[in-house]
């Protein structure tokens, strides 16, 4: 059997291998394989018991795990799972200048923005 895929997706299966140190053949193999395992809604994992939650999410995690690692060896630049730049060197407040002062208002829990 053969599959074409185009240099794009070739590129990413490549670089999933590379970060896995596993051959293409195997990742893809592994591919098959999780797609074709139960997925649970939130729903349906707590209809279960908690030591089979617990077994499940415990898999998932370490199935995860090793990807996530080798994802934060490479240039932040390279990443594709834990590449957090929206914040970078960026304000996390949004204000026009004109606001200065914030008021909580503690029986609608809202915060008002207030201009001096």
């Amino acid at each position: 059997m053969s599959v074409t895929l185009t240099r794009e997706q070739e590129a990413k299966l490549t670089r999933k291998a590379e970060r896995l140190g596993k051959p293409v053949e195997v990742v893809l193999v592994e591919l098959l394989e999780e797609r074709e395992s139960q997925v649970y809604t939130a729903r349906q994992l707590l209809s279960l018991s908690q030591s089979e939650r617990t077994r499940i999410l415990q898999a998932q995690a370490e199935l995860a795990a090793k990807e996530y690692e080798s994802d934060l060896v490479l240039p932040v630049a390279e990443r594709e799972l834990t590449a957090f730049t929206a914040l970078d060197d960026e304000s996390i407040y949004d204000y026009s200048p004109e606001i200065t002062k914030h008021v909580c208002a503690p029986e609608t829990r809202r915060v008002m923005a207030c201009s001096a």
